[in-house]
């Protein structure tokens, strides 16, 4: 087989794929640059935009909405939710009425709870999220299980290996971790506790008061950049 030969294939295998969504009653903005090369399941109401990647087996609820240039893999998005572009997804299950990316990366086994958002530049990896958990900015939560009702804060890692073996982070219901922490796993985070911004964690945080793990800010009068 030649290459027009090839081409040719591939297309009729596009349309065939193709026709079979738009028979589900799924929306395709433009089914040239929809690529699937495992089992795309899809519930009436779908909308799958440009350029989007399906390896696996993928299953995506009713009224699910894929933007463009996104990749899913092994995984299941449930009704309502929205994937907003250039996001990536393999091996996870997610909830109703999700809002996930743009520019998220969740992968290796999370579990994202229904009515939660994980937005523009964060990265999960192995971790259970529960119901109405907000997670928007620049974050890195791996081997984590996080309750219901948590805001995490731009900026939060967990430090999750130690340097031989993955640790895990509990965080508790209605728990808020403040802009830039770090959480040195392992540790729990206690139920409607409160961490500061910039705070480094190194023990378990308890319930309901605010934890602090920084430094005092100070000034040196007689410090002098020195000249290059």
């Amino acid at each position: 087989m030649n290459l027009s030969e090839m081409s040719k294939q591939l297309e009729e295998q596009k349309k065939q794929v193709a026709q079979g969504l738009l028979d589900a009653g799924v929306i395709l903005d433009d089914w040239t640059t929809l690529n699937v090369t495992g089992e795309l399941t899809c519930a009436p109401g779908v909308r799958i935009a440009a350029h989007v990647v399906i390896e696996g087996a993928v299953k995506l609820g009713s009224n699910v909405q894929i933007g463009p240039y996104n990749y899913l893999k092994d995984s299941t998005v449930s009704a309502n939710t929205e994937i907003r572009p250039f996001s990536s997804l393999e091996s996870v299950e997610i909830g109703e009425n999700c809002r996930i990316g743009p520019y998220a990366r969740i992968r290796d086994r999370c579990v994202i709870a229904r009515d939660s958002s994980v937005g523009n530049f964060v990265e999960l990896k192995a971790t259970k999220v529960g119901a109405s958990v907000k997670i928007n900015h620049l974050a890195f939560l791996g081997d984590t299980e996080l309750e219901a009702d948590i805001i995490i804060g731009a900026g939060v890692i967990t430090c999750n290996y130690d340097g031989t073996s993955n640790v895990k982070t509990k965080i508790e219901q209605g728990a808020f971790v403040g802009c830039g922490t770090e959480l040195v796993a392992p540790i729990t985070v206690g139920r409607n506790a409160t961490i500061g911004a910039g705070s480094t964690v190194t023990h378990d945080v308890d319930p309901d008061g605010l934890t602090l793990a920084r430094s005092r800010q100070v000034r040196i009068d007689d410090w002098h950049r020195k000249s290059t």
